[in-house]
């Protein structure tokens, strides 16, 4: 009988892949542990696998290749070679050129340079495996002799059919597919046994990713479709039941359609789950890929690494997980190339010798976090704040106030690196902006920590899926909008007086800590909805990395799974927006990005390009302070005490914005921290003193920085008075402005 072997091409194409990886991932095993003769022999296998179904197929270069690993690993099997540094290297690279020919034309449409390069490597392994035999290989007996099998143009035609008997497509089969002994261990047999692809009576069918993304598209509309039945339903429920015309026929009716109506709905329900599921797969799909990249850059750079890799079980939709491979191999390079020391500096620290990198992926709540951690040297702030300077993206004096968590962000800037010199892995400041461009992209937030001399760690927060999303329907203005529950910390009431003013934002208080409040229909300029006289106003919080805002709105709706939908152009540029989705109404509503909209509070006050004249320095009737604090809830603590009291006060959160505002309106008293971006208070107090409007207006200087020499530049600054934060207290502070001002 004959077959056309162009349909087995892309099953052997998907095969050799899955067969390929699980040798990397057995050899890096092999290496470390040489006498496990079980994984030698699941190795020899794969390999004679490859070199089978190949072979059968006619494609001759693999199969070349794929024999002389089998024959490697079998001589070493038998107690003939000794697999040492050179041997894996060799087998590595016979790998490589296994999945580069995979991947390509497998090897029917291979340039004359390419096919002496392979021919180059077979005979490198041939010798190298000679080399390696235990009895040194001299002898001309011992000799590795392997030759190309013969093939005839009747065997191996380049193209169309091949003639095979029913016993050798059996054969085939068999050697694509062998069974492993009954001595394998449960271990092994789990990460090794082939997966079958040419045998019938299969359980798995390998679907098109296409064919899934259809079905999902299928399955959103009709979710949406689902959920305007239930709406119509439950509306035409109510109507029946407060008509009185509606006679004992039409009850029924409407009760056997909301029965119906029921059933459609688990239906949905489980095809919904049924698709998303169909989508899942285990993240050990990527995570495999890294420890055999890691070993050859380990090398590269004369550095010893030890991956630890922790729940690769953890399932995420194949989009993301296609999608995160260059981001994470970004981030475990980077690991190697800036952080992991070398050898001699680590001992020098009392470190191990190897490098320990962590790549770990768990499910929290809706969304799975991925963490790249090493224990190498960290990140090096100094070097950080130094090039934050050099680019100019931000004054020494600002970079010298910042906390080290936002230094650490600038790592994220565009063309930023902390290398003077250009290497293949590192230095050319293209690295973490893209790593966060692609993960913002896939609706998730990176974030890094680092602690000097212990390490530093990358922590990526994804949604579980990208197609279906449990939102919390709100109301603002007008419109409709959808927030990713994933984000929601709790929803609370607030009463309009608890609304504080705190650096000219409005904030609240949720469980005695000051966030600040953002009217969701105002940030979106939507016109009100009626008038409404409420006393307590519904303000849903919010968090991404780390802090949380509060979104107030003017209706709580409810809690619907919803379908993303892509926005198209010009629309798509829409800032604070992260996709779009079809109610059951029909209406458009739209999916809020939170992550952007947690930073966007800073950046929504509007202030005053140039300062008023000095003649325009008026002095209001009650007595104001001009308060520095770039801390929210200090800052909120002092201005409520100091309002108690019958004080005007007004907020900067810096050094320069207090310069500012000092120049808009005259202030009877100035009240500074020290540490702050942009300008500190020991410059603050300087250049207010230097001015002939503030020359004799009282400076308090409040400060957890109590060194004696921290207390003689504040009063050398010109700083009226010194109060340290460890002793504050309400009633001093006020005894001390009464004392300056009356």
């Amino acid at each position: 009988m004959s077959f056309d072997r162009l349909q087995f091409i892309e099953p052997f194409r998907v095969e050799a892949r899955e067969r390929v990886q699980r040798i990397n991932l057995g050899l890096l095993e092999l290496e470390k542990d040489p006498g496990n003769i079980e994984l030698l022999r699941n190795m020899m296998r794969e390999a004679h696998s490859v070199k089978g179904t190949a072979t059968m197929l006619g494609l001759q270069l693999i199969a070349d290749v794929a024999h002389r690993m089998e024959d490697g690993l079998d001589r070493t099997l038998k107690g003939q070679l000794v697999l040492a540094a050179d041997q894996f290297n060799c087998l590595f690279k016979c790998l490589d050129a296994v999945g580069r020919l995979v991947e390509g034309g497998l090897g029917e449409d291979i340039e004359n340079g390419d096919r002496a390069r392979i021919d180059e490597l077979i005979t490198e392994t041939e010798e190298i495996f000679s080399a390696g035999s235990k009895d040194g290989g001299g002898g001309a007996n011992d000799e590795i002799r392997m030759t190309k099998p013969e093939v005839s143009p009747a065997d191996n035609p380049p193209t169309g059919e091949v003639n095979l008997t029913e016993d050798e497509i059996r054969r085939l089969a068999s050697e694509g597919n062998p069974r492993p002994g009954v001595e394998k261990d449960k271990e092994n047999k789990k990460q090794f046994e082939p997966l079958p692809v040419f045998t019938t009576g299969e359980r798995t069918l390998r679907v098109d990713i296409d064919k899934l993304n259809t079905l999902m598209n299928i399955s959103g509309e009709l979710l949406i479709s689902r959920t305007r039945l239930k709406e119509l339903v439950q509306s035409l429920t109510e109507k029946t039941r407060k008509s009185k015309i509606c006679g004992d026929p039409i009850v029924e009716l409407v009760g056997r359609l909301k029965s119906v109506d029921e059933k459609i709905g688990r239906l949905t329900e489980e095809l919904k789950l049924e698709v998303v599921s169909s989508r899942m797969v285990p993240i050990s799909n990527l995570f495999n890929i890294f420890p055999r990249a890691m070993r050859d850059l380990a090398a590269e750079r004369n550095k010893e690494i030890s991956l630890e890799i922790r729940g690769e079980e953890t399932e995420l939709d194949k989009k993301l997980v296609d999608e995160l491979k260059d981001p994470l191999l970004h981030l475990l390079r980077n690991a190697v190339d800036h952080g992991i020391e070398e050898a001699p500096e680590r001992v020098r620290v009392n470190k191990p010798v190897a490098g320990k990198l962590t790549l770990s992926a768990f499910q929290r709540g809706g969304r799975v976090v991925i963490e790249v951690a090493d224990d190498g040297r960290g990140v090096d702030l100094v070097r950080v704040r130094e090039r934050v300077v050099e680019m100019d993206l931000a004054s020494a004096g600002e970079v010298a106030g910042m906390a080290d968590e936002r230094v650490c962000r600038f790592l994220f800037t565009p063309g930023f690196t902390t290398r003077d010199t250009v290497s293949q892995v590192s230095g050319r400041g293209v690295g973490l902006d893209v790593v966060r461009e692609k993960v913002t992209m896939l609706k998730g937030t990176v974030e890094i920590s680092s602690r000097a001399g212990e390490g530093a760690r990358f922590t990526i927060e994804l949604p579980l899926t990208l197609a279906i999303t449990e939102c919390l329907l709100v109301e603002a203005g007008s419109e409709v909008m959808a927030i990713p529950s994933g984000r929601i910390d709790r929803t609370v009431r607030v009463n309009p007086g608890d609304i504080k003013k705190v650096e000219g934002e409005e904030a609240i208080a949720v469980e005695e800590v000051i966030i600040p409040l953002i009217r969701l229909r105002n940030l979106f300029g939507l016109p009100r909805k009626g008038i409404f006289e409420k006393q307590l106003l519904p303000v849903v919080v919010v968090e991404a990395s780390g802090k949380k805002v509060g979104l107030l709105v003017d209706r709580l709706l409810a809690a619907r799974e919803i379908v993303r939908k892509p926005i198209c152009p010009p629309a798509d540029s829409l800032p604070l927006i992260a996709g779009a989705t079809i109610l059951g109404s029909g209406r458009v509503s739209l999916i809020l990005d939170v992550p952007s909209i947690v930073e966007a509070p800073g950046r929504l006050v509007m202030e005053s390009a140039l300062p008023a004249p000095a003649s325009a320095r008026v002095k209001t009737g009650r007595r104001t302070i001009l308060l520095a604090e770039d801390t929210l809830s200090t800052a909120a603590l002092e201005k409520n005490i100091l309002e108690s009291a019958g004080y005007l006060v007004v907020i900067a959160r810096d050094g320069k914005e207090a310069i500012k505002k000092a120049g808009q309106e005259r202030f009877d008293l100035v009240i500074t921290d020290i540490l702050m971006p942009g300008m500190d208070g020991f410059e603050l107090t300087a250049r207010l003193k230097k001015d002939t409007i503030y020359r004799n207006i009282p400076v308090i200087v409040v400060t957890t920085r109590g060194s004696d020499e921290d207390k003689r530049r504040g009063l050398q600054a010109g700083a009226d008075a010194y109060i340290l934060k460890s002793e504050f207290t309400s009633e001093g502070m006020l005894e001390t402005i009464e004392r300056l001002i009356g």
